[in-house]
């Protein structure tokens, strides 16, 4: 699979599992910043990561919406605090040096 398949997927599975849920109802302009405080702050309770990539994509639509004129207030994921993430040391692989993988 390839890296914008898995990452169109990975998006997907936050919509429908976590951002769809939490604020699929809501009209683009009714959740607050604290909705957006607590939706993290709950997911992060289990999936500390994973609360940071929907709150990423989160932000990523409303930045969207505004530019295409549907939304004009400030993102309710704005000024959100994050969660600390471990970096990790990737090793390359035979298939990652070859230039026919790609």
């Amino acid at each position: 699979m390839s890296a914008k398949k898995k990452s169109a997927a990975n998006e997907k599975s936050l919509v429908k599992c976590h951002l769809g849920p939490a604020f699929g109802r809501h009209a683009i302009g009714a959740p607050t910043r604290q909705d957006a405080e607590r939706f993290h702050a709950t997911l992060s309770e289990t999936q500390p990561v994973v609360a940071n990539r929907a709150l990423a994509l989160l932000s990523h639509a409303y930045t969207r919406a505004a530019k295409w004129g549907l939304f004009s207030r400030t993102s309710p994921t704005r000024g959100v605090e994050r969660n600390r993430e471990q970096a990790r040391t990737r090793f390359l692989g035979s298939a990652d040096l070859s230039t026919e993988s790609r």
